[in-house]
């Protein structure tokens, strides 16, 4: 059998253990649209475009997070989808425009219950493919030791080796000030703080699995905020050996606040010539409806397979790269 075989033999036990610890645990799967109406307006993610005769019919879903809320809103207390997302663009070792992504959402759940989630179904993927010793890019990965948890604010000082106070343009500018970075850069809070958390990944979650907690509240617009920091959002990202596999947070569910967080993102796309998108007005309407308080996560399940087989390109790990579809 080839390499390649052998490793879709083993993603399909990935998958099935994956569904079988859901199961266990009182999870639905919903099977939901590939094609929505409206989509998430976030700054950093644009959405896949669909159009028929030169009629727009919607987008390809980037992520299921609206469809599982308004699910969980008609009373289901805990979803989850195991789909493909399409995000235009993203094309690398470590992204492929068509994806696969596990997303699960628990109603009354708080950050920690849904970190939890992620490390158990970490865990039992592992040991779906025997428990191999985990390496990323020469990085080791221990997932059986305690699993860290640091701030943004944290990360970006051991980067910059100095104190940041807040997520400003000037307290990030003064934060980087020894680093040579891009004029662009410095004029774009964004771009600024993503640059300096790519400079971290490399060391982010090695040995150690890494929690990366307490993110701008800008860069979360659906994000659940800190009562005692609003500037704050609860949300959490997981690193393993440098690879980013998991992004979660508490459901926000005041919908006048969500409403002009979109706004906002909407604006910034404006501002720096981006696509514009449709909002997902089922979605806000369910959330003026009433959206119980909870928590869900996303995982990418492509990378989670990178890291188990030690592959080190997306390609590897999946039947049909881009090219190949």
């Amino acid at each position: 059998m080839s390499a390649r075989l052998d490793v879709l033999g083993r993603r399909t036990r990935l998958l099935h253990r994956l569904r079988s610890t859901l199961l266990e645990w009182d999870f639905v799967e919903a099977q939901t649209p590939l094609l929505v109406a409206g989509t998430y307006p976030d700054f950093a993610v644009d959405s896949m475009e669909v159009h028929q005769e030169g009629h727009f019919l919607g987008y390809l879903v980037s992520s299921t997070e609206f469809q599982i809320k308004r699910l969980m809103a008609e009373g289901l207390p805990r979803v989850y989808t195991l789909t493909q997302n399409f995000r235009p663009g993203d094309r690398s070792t470590r992204h492929n425009p068509e994806f696969t992504m596990l997303e699960w959402a628990r109603l009354g759940a708080e950050l920690l219950q849904i970190e939890a989630d992620a490390e158990a179904l970490i865990r039992a993927a592992w040991h779906s493919v025997g428990r191999p010793i985990l390496r990323w890019e020469g990085r080791p990965i221990d997932l059986e030791g305690p699993w860290e948890r640091l701030s943004v604010a944290t990360v970006i000082e051991r980067v910059c080796g100095r104190s940041l106070p807040d997520f400003s343009l000037s307290s990030l500018n003064v934060a980087s000030a020894d680093l040579d970075l891009p004029p662009d850069f410095r004029t774009d809070r964004s771009l600024l703080l993503s640059y300096l958390l790519s400079e971290a990944e490399p060391w982010l979650g090695s040995p150690h699995p890494t929690w990366v907690i307490d993110w701008p509240a800008w860069m979360t617009p659906s994000a659940g905020l800190q009562p005692h920091r609003p500037d704050l959002a609860w949300r959490s990202e997981l690193f393993l050996g440098g690879l980013e596999l998991c992004d979660g947070f508490p459901f926000l569910v005041d919908v006048q606040l969500q409403q002009r967080l979109f706004e906002e993102e909407l604006e910034a796309r404006r501002e720096a010539g981006r696509p514009m998108v449709r909002l997902d007005r089922r979605y806000l309407d369910m959330l003026a409806s009433g959206l119980p308080p909870g928590a869900g996560m996303a995982l990418g399940v492509d990378r989670l397979m990178m890291l188990l087989t030690g592959a080190t390109t997306i390609d590897t790990v999946l039947a049909f790269p881009w090219e190949d579809r």
